[in-house]
């Protein structure tokens, strides 16, 4: 038997894990850079006006960048090549099964942005980049096993005693004028603010 005939041209991952690309999206206006988030639409299905950053899902047979690329161009109304690509960022992989992408765009355009893509749209938001620099708190949700009534203890050692692992999500709220930005935007807005601070650290 050939085993090689096993290994995957791109390894993934065993579990069946959502795949997502979102675009960090730098926007210069009068000299200072800002990041482009989107209220969603409330008539979407699927976390109606809550606040993200432009992406979604990976279509089959494209890449990760490329969705992050078509799902910008598709939600903002612009082109593809209006973004630069600076490059792909850390990712995340949730306890709850997405697997999120995340892509540095930069934006090229002279003015903000005043039209989108109302099906899925209903704001575009510009945040500060500096104000991404400043503390905020971190709180922690710590994650819980819940078994169904049928699962084996008897075949683990320590049964229903066993120290099961857990693990801390941290989590950031980002308040706006109107709405907060907090969950998995907020933690990769987070992400990202700490490695711009450790940018600027190195270029003093």
């Amino acid at each position: 038997m050939d085993y090689h005939q096993l290994i995957p041209e791109i390894p993934g991952n065993i579990l069946d894990f959502a795949q997502f690309s979102v675009a960090i999206i730098l926007h210069e206006i009068e000299g200072e850079d800002y990041i482009l988030l989107e209220r969603r639409s409330p008539h979407l299905d699927y976390q109606p006006r809550d606040i993200s950053f432009p992406g979604g899902g990976i279509e089959p047979g494209e890449t990760k960048e490329e969705a992050a690329l078509r799902e910008s161009s598709e939600e903002l109304l612009l082109p593809v090549e209006s973004f630069e690509v600076i490059g792909q960022l850390d990712g995340i992989q949730t306890p709850y099964g997405v697997e999120l992408a995340v892509f540095l765009l930069r934006l090229h355009h002279e003015e903000k942005l005043t039209t989108w893509n109302e099906d899925e749209v209903e704001e575009v938001i510009y945040f500060p980049l500096k104000e991404l620099l400043e503390e905020v708190p971190t709180y922690y949700v710590e994650t819980a096993h819940v078994f169904g009534e049928d699962f084996p203890f008897h075949y683990i050692e320590g049964g229903k005693n066993y120290p099961f692992k857990t693990m801390k999500l941290p989590y950031y709220f980002y308040p706006l004028e109107k709405g907060c930005v907090w969950g998995l935007t907020a933690r990769v807005m987070h992400y990202f603010g700490e490695k711009v601070k450790e940018l600027k650290e190195k270029n003093i």
